[in-house]
């Protein structure tokens, strides 16, 4: 769950040389940020303004089917098996970036 954003203290950060500047892990943690989250920029008011993309046009296999539940038996699926899966494309995944 995603806390409000009135609930997040002040921290101050210091731009590098090259302007960038590294968001404190309580906040990335708060608002969900990680490695993968594309963040808008916009300026308003004097203000500078990060905001999660929802939808992350950049990244289109992060929304990649891991298992087609639409061919699951009646049954379920075991836990070992969608573990099986889940390892078998993290794996594809690793060789497909080499």
């Amino acid at each position: 769950m995603i806390a409000p954003i009135n609930s997040i203290k002040k921290r101050y950060v210091q731009p590098t040389l090259k302007g960038q500047v590294t968001l404190p892990v309580s906040i990335r943690r708060k608002l969900g940020i990680d490695p993968n989250t594309l963040l808008n920029v916009t300026v308003d008011q004097g203000r500078i303004i990060f905001e999660p993309v929802v939808n992350n046009p950049l990244e289109p296999e992060r929304w990649e089917t891991v298992v087609d539940f639409t061919q699951i038996s009646s049954n379920g699926i075991k836990l070992a098996d969608l573990q099986n899966r889940l390892s078998q494309w993290t794996k594809s995944k690793k060789r497909s970036k080499n």
